[in-house]
Parts: structure tokens; C-alpha cells; sequence
């Protein structure tokens, strides 16, 4: 933002350069919908102008580019959830989400993420639209000192998906990580996900007795993002991970590990014992050799309107998480941010964030911003 706003990169050559890169990675990966190119490099020259002429900028997030998940309404795109069955043509009109956003933020350090979702709060959108949302303004809320953060048991009896073994070897590496550098992890026993569509009545307050169950309440919770790593096109079925923290009303951000999809380590399972039909299904398309190089990510959650607490939490680990800065969970948080920001990871994080708190749903993809175009 300082290099915006100081006139020392233009608005219209990053947006260019971001989208220069969306495509040839959409290209790759088909994980764009819709592309307002045209619109975003126009609105940026725009942007320029405005500086220009006055010296100042328009709102927090001027000049940085977005990403929105296909859930929100957007002017004159389509919007279909990821799916067929709910698509919906052109819609005319924006989501509060996008109005309260502007021109959002594509950024490689997590610790600025809570600037646009702070803009979101700031906007307080529950004052236009009370039916689905409640006042809940920012409260500048940081981390714990020493968070106890649970920590999904992927082995219980109410599991009935095997993660994919890369997947588990992931989540096994970040609770090492965490433990050697003296976090306090403890055992989060899910509640019975098999019946989870024939019990959402009581899903909620079966989450809050196991968030609870240790004694003491936790102050986040380590999941997998899914059992599965990346998979191929029209083959992913299961939300287990990620639908029921919508269903309880939980955030939660997904935060990549650095790891990927070996061959030579994660060899399908011997003697494999499905849980379930979805559980065969899903590790008959489990393949070491070509998912060789797909990356891993784990999900941290918190409770309902602990969003700010989520994202804090979320900074003080990561690092540790990825291997890159093994220090004790003492480290102050300055300490660890400036040391991350040193690292040559730093600029390789993808990181989204989902919050149902506020009565939105918002999910930026964040993407890897260097001074090389393609």
C-alpha cells in the first residue's frame, strides 16, 4: 500500500502484472470463473488519475486487486457457487460483501489480511441489511499469549473418510512443528460426521461441549481443509471439512504448509479398509504419480464472532507451521512477524478466509505478488 500510495508503482501496472499472472495460472489450474480484466485495469487507471490529481487515495485498499469467491453477487457475471445446479446469469446488482470491500487486496503476508476484513466490518453492513446480518464491529482483538489450540482427531470412530496419505503426513508435520516450539495441543474429538445432514440441530451444541471437553475451552482448531488433496475435474463430492464450520457458524482460514504431494513418500494405504462408499471412492482416485507436486494445506478455525481472534491466532502459527520460524510460542509478535517477513517463503502464501459470523461469506485468494511480469 505504501508503494501505491506514495505514486511509486502505478495502480494500472500491478493490476496488470496480477492479471497477466491469473491467466496463464487459470490457464493451468481452470480455477477462474470469471475474468473482469477490461474492468479492473480501467478502474485502476482511474484510481491513478484520482491520485494524481489530489494526492490521496480512494479508501484503505486503493489500487489492489481481488479476487471474490463465486458465491457473491457481482454486476454483470455469473455467479454459481462452483457448481451447475445453482448458476445464475448476469446478475444486475452487487453483494454487500462487494460494496463493502471496493477494490480488495491481494497480499503475501497474512498479518495484512485483517485490512480488508476490517473494511468489511467498517462498512457495517447490517445497518442496509439487518434480516441476515448483526452489528459486530471491529474490536482490534490479538492473539493469546499462549493459545491452546485443539487439534481434530482424524482418527476417531466418527470419522468416515481416510485423509489421503500426503494429507496426513501434512497434518502430522504442522502438530510436530507446533509442539517442538511449545505450543499446548490438545485432542478435539469431532462429533458423529456420518448422520452430520439428519443432525444439524444438534450439531452446534455437540461442537461446543468437544470444544469445551478438555477442561478448559480451546482457542482455535487445527483440521485438514479436506481428506483429499487437489482432485480431478468434477470428482470432488465431499465438504465434510469445510460445511461444517458453515453449518455451526464457525470462520475459519485455510494456510498452505510448504509441503507437496511426494511419490516416493506418500504411497497409497496397504490393506485399506474403507469407512464408507465415499471413503472407497475417494482413494481409488488417489494417485501418487500424478498427484506428485500438488500442494498441502490444514484449516484453523475459531467460534462463532471470533473472526479477528481466528486471523490473529492464525499469524502467530503459520510461520511455525511452514518450518519457517521454529520459535517458542513465547516469541512476541512482532519478533515472529519480522522474521516471516525475512523469510523466502514470505512471498509464497497463499492464504483464503471464509467468515459466516457477520452474515457474509468472503473468500480472497491470495497470490504471490513479485516485481516479475509474465
Amino acid at each position: 500500500m505504501l508503494r501505491l500510495s506514495s505514486g511509486e508503482i502505478t495502480a494500472e501496472k500491478l493490476v496488470t502484472a496480477i492479471c497477466k499472472r491469473a491467466t496463464a495460472a487459470t490457464w493451468l489450474a481452470n480455477f477462474l470463473t470469471e475474468m473482469n480484466i477490461v474492468g479492473a485495469i480501467n478502474r485502476a487507471k482511474e484510481l491513478d488519475r484520482i491520485l494524481n490529481e489530489t494526492g490521496k487515495t480512494v479508501g484503505p485498499l486503493h489500487g489492489l486487486p481481488m479476487t471474490i469467491q463465486d458465491t457473491e453477487d457481482f454486476k454483470g457475471f455469473d455467479t454459481s457457487c462452483g457448481g451447475r445446479e445453482v448458476f445464475t446469469e448476469g446478475r444486475s446488482g452487487r453483494s454487500m460483501t462487494v460494496q463493502s470491500l471496493g477494490w480488495g487486496s491481494w497480499a503475501t503476508l497474512l498479518e495484512t489480511f485483517d485490512s480488508p476484513a476490517k473494511v468489511v466490518s467498517d462498512a457495517k453492513s447490517w445497518e442496509a441489511q439487518t434480516l441476515f446480518m448483526y452489528p459486530s464491529p471491529w474490536m482490534n482483538v490479538t492473539a493469546p499469549k499462549k493459545p491452546r489450540i485443539g487439534v481434530w482427531n482424524v482418527e476417531s470412530l466418527n470419522i468416515y473418510l481416510h485423509l489421503f496419505p500426503p494429507v496426513l503426513r501434512g497434518y502430522k508435520t504442522a502438530q510436530s512443528r507446533l509442539r517442538a516450539a511449545v505450543f499446548e495441543l490438545v485432542e478435539f474429538t469431532p462429533p458423529d460426521m456420518s448422520q452430520l445432514n439428519t443432525r444439524l440441530v444438534n450439531l452446534t451444541v455437540a461442537m461446543n461441549m468437544a470444544w469445551n471437553s478438555s477442561g478448559m475451552p480451546l482457542d482455535a482448531l487445527l483440521s485438514v481443509t479436506a481428506a483429499n488433496t487437489a482432485l480431478p475435474w468434477d470428482t470432488w463430492h465431499d465438504t465434510t471439512y469445510t460445511s461444517i464450520y458453515s453449518c455451526v457458524d464457525w470462520p475459519g482460514i485455510s494456510l498452505q504448509l510448504g509441503l507437496t504431494v511426494d511419490k516416493n513418500i506418500d504411497q497409497k494405504y496397504s490393506n485399506f479398509g474403507p469407512f464408507s462408499k465415499e471413503d472407497a471412492r475417494l482413494e481409488s482416485l488417489y494417485d501418487p504419480e500424478a498427484f506428485h507436486g500438488l500442494p498441502l494445506s490444514l484449516r484453523l478455525a475459531a467460534r462463532k464472532f471470533e473472526d479477528e481472534k481466528l486471523l490473529a491466532i492464525a499469524e502467530l502459527l503459520h510461520p511455525v507451521m511452514k518450518g519457517v520460524i521454529p520459535r517458542a510460542a513465547n516469541a512476541d509478535r512482532s519478533t515472529l512477524i519480522e522474521d516471516y517477513a525475512k523469510s523466502e517463503s514470505s512471498s509464497r502464501i497463499p492464504i483464503s478466509w471464509s467468515s459466516c459470523m457477520r452474515g457474509q461469506t468472503c473468500l480472497l485468494e491470495r497470490a504471490t505478488i513479485t516485481n516479475k511480469s509474465i
